[in-house]
C-alpha cells in the first residue's frame, strides 16, 4: 500500500503528471481534495494535470481560484 498521508499522496499525484499517467494523477488528485479542500497545491496540480488532457476550462477555474487563494 502506498504512502497515505497528505504529502505522500501529493507526491504520487505529482509523479504520475511527470510521467505522463494523467488519469491517474487526475484521480489521486481528487480523492486528495476529498479529505482536504482547501489544499492548494493540489488544486495547483489538478490544474496542470487539466491542462494536460486538454480541460483547459477546468485548468483556468482552478488555477483561478488558486490564484484567489494566494
Amino acid at each position: 500500500m502506498g504512502d497515505l498521508t497528505l504529502r505522500g499522496q501529493y507526491e504520487t499525484a505529482r509523479r504520475l503528471l511527470q510521467s505522463g499517467q494523467f488519469l491517474t494523477a487526475l484521480q489521486v488528485c481528487r480523492r486528495i481534495l476529498s479529505e482536504f479542500p482547501k489544499h492548494t497545491d493540489t488544486y495547483s496540480l489538478l490544474a496542470q494535470t487539466c491542462l494536460q488532457v486538454g480541460q483547459l476550462n477546468v485548468a483556468r477555474d482552478l488555477f483561478l481560484r488558486v490564484l484567489g487563494v494566494d
